[in-house]
């Protein structure tokens, strides 16, 4: 069974609102063996989503779409709809009776524009939205299934969780099983992952491997598709255990993982504590890994020293190593991290310096350049042992910034797994 989803609105089609509504509904039919074949974001245009909507109906056998159920003049689908099935649209009473009792629920009066939301062609049926005020629409056009959903996304996933995917069971769609894993890297780049286990990527088969890179993590997705969960389960597992094997340490995690998590859960295993002096990143690593819920048991403190005068003051940067190398230097990032283990004694410490752009850069010291800092502290409380990183990165100002943090926290990683 292959499926085809329609994201309707001019604002994703702009790029004003992001469309979270397609990964979310790609992943919930994947798990039920309902592979996605097409995806179109359209405008509001009720001739060309009508359009749309029958040429997809010849060629798959469920066709989704998400937006454009409101109650105002850029809600075009029910109207598209109206004109692929050939089919008038009428009030549907008991749906208007829902509507005016969500309204009522929240003590609010229902403005007349409202009760269009009641309206559904004559050969649809409506879908119940207990969690908000525009119905869903089902229909079949030939030998395909159209549900029309609402764009909001907590109702959209409510709504196909609770009443669609329920539905695609019954009418025997969900046929097969397709299951994936991420998995996540850290350390090397794009083609040095896919040196490591090209082989594994041969197309056709099944499981499929692919490979994306963002912010200087790698991720690895696999997919396995089997006539039953349990069988596309074990082949998934198989072809884990044989690219983790490949990958080694800079494999760091999967699925949902984030490298400040696993990073968080080393530190919290070897009870150890960590302390921040950031410059370029701007709190940037912190935020990383106060985003974990937990991180007080490890952060101890993120000293964002952007300006000189900060170094000095809050790190004890000797002001002769700014005068003779500049802030953006190893001499400064390795005197940032000593200072961060001398100001808070925490077990470990990362330092981050740099140019993040787009300004600033020079001949000698370009945009991109980062150095980083990793410190341990021995057992008379003292840094020790501190190395410093030099990475050249390009992109624009954010992307150079997370590369350096993502950077900063494999190389504390990786130090914990070396068991330093």
């Amino acid at each position: 069974m292959s499926a085809a989803i329609i994201s309707q609105g001019d604002e994703i089609l702009s790029g004003q609102v992001p469309d979270t509504n397609f990964p979310f509904l790609a992943r919930k039919l994947a798990k039920i063996g309902i592979a996605v074949q097409t995806h179109l974001v359209l405008g509001d245009s009720p001739g060309r989503l009508a359009q749309a909507i029958k040429s997809l109906s010849a060629s798959s056998g469920l066709v989704l779409l998400t937006g454009g159920l409101g109650p105002t003049a850029d809600d075009i689908t029910r109207y598209a709809l109206s004109e692929a099935l050939a089919s008038p649209l009428q009030l549907d009473q008991p749906a208007l009776e829902q509507i005016e009792q969500h309204f009522a629920r929240l003590k609010r009066p229902m403005s007349p524009v409202n009760r269009v939301q009641a309206m559904i062609p004559a050969t649809a049926r409506t879908i119940e939205n207990p969690w908000g005020t525009a119905p869903g629409i089902a229909a079949k056009l030939g030998q395909t299934h159209i549900f029309a959903l609402p764009g909001v996304p907590h109702e959209m996933r409510a709504m196909f969780s609770d009443r669609i995917e329920p539905e695609l069971r019954r009418l025997g769609l969900a046929e097969s099983a397709i299951v994936s894993r991420s998995l996540h890297c850290c350390g090397a780049g794009e083609s040095d992952i896919f040196s490591l286990i090209k082989d594994l990527m041969a197309r056709p088969e099944n499981p499929q491997v692919g490979i994306t890179a963002k912010d200087g993590v790698i991720t690895v997705g696999i997919t396995a598709r089997a006539d039953s969960p349990a069988a596309a389960l074990e082949l998934l597992d198989e072809k884990s255990r044989r690219i983790c094997s490949r990958l080694g340490q800079f494999l760091f995690g999967r699925d949902q993982q984030t490298l400040a998590q696993v990073l968080g859960e080393l530190l919290v295993r070897k009870n150890q504590s960590l302390a921040l002096a950031e410059s370029c990143t701007g709190g940037l690593i912190g935020k990383l890994l106060t985003d974990v819920p937990g991180a007080s048991k490890f952060l101890l403190a993120d000293l964002v020293t952007y300006a000189n005068q900060a170094k000095i003051q809050l790190l004890g940067v000797p002001e002769k190593i700014l005068e003779k190398h500049g802030a953006v230097s190893a001499d400064c990032a390795r005197a940032m991290a000593a200072g961060a283990i001398a100001r808070t004694g925490a077990d470990w410490a990362l330092a981050v310096t740099g140019i993040a752009g787009p300004d600033g850069g020079t001949s000698e010291k370009p945009v991109g350049l980062i150095f980083i800092a990793l410190a341990r502290k021995d057992s008379s409380g003292k840094p020790v042992d501190i190395d410093v990183q030099e990475c050249r990165f390009t992109g624009d100002r954010q992307h150079i910034r997370l590369r350096a943090s993502h950077a900063a926290l494999d190389c504390l990683r990786r130090a914990l797994l070396g068991g330093r």
